[in-house]
């Protein structure tokens, strides 16, 4: 049996990958050569010009899922979900001014289950 953790000749030799010769460009670099982006200014001005206008084209042309799909994709661009933002408060003004004492607690609670209830009725 031969020896363990040695070379072996499926042994990747270091700085080498056998699936890219080197100098292969990535996808996303010919991409961004392919539409004439050198900087992120000239991305920001292809998202806001020639992208944009590409972009409404495409999402007319969707329908039903696809459509929600994208579009709920795109929409949290405009308006991020609520688990996504942070809440700051004033240093002079906290969000939350003492914490709940025990009966405080289980004055919600017992609400909580009465609402519970009545719905389960």
């Amino acid at each position: 049996m031969a020896g363990r953790g040695g070379i072996r000749s499926t042994s990747f030799k270091k700085g080498s990958n056998p699936i890219k010769a080197k100098g292969t460009k990535h996808k996303k670099t010919i991409l961004k050569e392919a539409i004439g982006l050198k900087n992120w200014d000239s991305l920001k001005e292809f998202i806001e010009g020639k992208g944009a206008g590409k972009l409404v084209t495409e999402m007319n042309k969707l329908t039903g899922r696809n459509y929600v799909i994208a579009y709920s994709t795109l929409a949290e661009f405009v308006k991020p979900k609520l688990a996504r933002t942070t809440l700051e408060g004033d240093p002079n003004k906290p969000l939350f001014t003492q914490p709940l004492s025990d009966a405080q607690i289980d004055k919600v609670l017992s609400e909580i289950r009465k609402i519970h209830d009545a719905k389960a009725s």
